[in-house]
């Protein structure tokens, strides 16, 4: 990371091979052991890794790589719906991972049960909410043009609506 520029040089200071691609006048920084990669070279970069060496140029410094704290990694959409103060409210996760996350994710997906990863994923609002219940499967999306993918989550919120000393009617986010 940073501190690399403190070190000396040896074999075990760069951990991956990264590619300087020139195209259409941009430059891209593309690192071709990453797997489950989708949408266009853009969203491909390499980023958090804060400086390479070039190969094969008169250059001795180190160059810098794009910066990941510029970049989209996880956006979180919830809802939570009410359709009568009766019944039980819904709730709606969206959660959108891009870039490695999202690569992260797509292994993922594709190597667990899908029993397993929905159980992980619904975790959290099992903690956060006493007698959540899911009412449809997990469904994992590409989002089109992009790096990233969304997990979409469904469930009713039991238990969710509370009448302290009988004078408001609450429910905790």
């Amino acid at each position: 990371q940073d501190a690399v520029t403190d070190v000396l040089p040896g074999p075990s200071a760069f951990d991956h091979v990264i590619a300087r691609v020139e195209l259409d006048g941009r430059i891209y920084w593309l690192d071709g052991t990453r797997s489950h990669q989708t949408g266009p070279i853009s969203e491909r970069q390499s980023s958090g890794f804060s400086k390479g060496l070039l190969l094969g140029a008169s250059s001795e410094d180190l160059a810098p790589l794009p910066d990941a704290a510029s970049l989209d990694r996880v956006s979180v959409h919830e809802t939570i719906r009410v359709a009568d103060f009766q019944d039980a409210p819904s709730l709606e996760s969206r959660i959108t991972y891009f870039g490695e996350l999202a690569e992260y994710m797509r292994q993922a997906y594709s190597t667990q049960p899908v029993d397993q990863f929905e159980s992980q994923f619904s975790a959290d609002y099992a903690r956060m909410y006493n007698g959540i219940r899911r009412v449809a499967p997990l469904r994992v999306e590409e989002v089109p043009g992009r790096n990233a993918v969304r997990v979409v989550q469904n469930f009713v919120l039991q238990n969710f609506w509370a009448f302290p000393e009988e004078r408001l009617l609450t429910g905790e986010v």
